[in-house]
């Protein structure tokens, strides 16, 4: 999904986003978990 890059990534787990830090310690991410899917989708298509 557009977004879902390393530097977004990044800023979603410095803000102590829980599922973003699962994923990016290689843990998939359930989709629709309803913490941080959405925000993620939404954030990458605002920048």
């Amino acid at each position: 999904m557009a977004g879902r890059n390393g530097a977004e990534q990044e800023m979603m787990v410095a803000n102590g986003d829980s599922s973003a830090r699962l994923q990016r310690d290689g843990e998939p991410r359930p989709q629709g978990d309803g913490f941080g899917g959405a925000a993620a989708d939404a954030g990458g298509a605002a920048v």
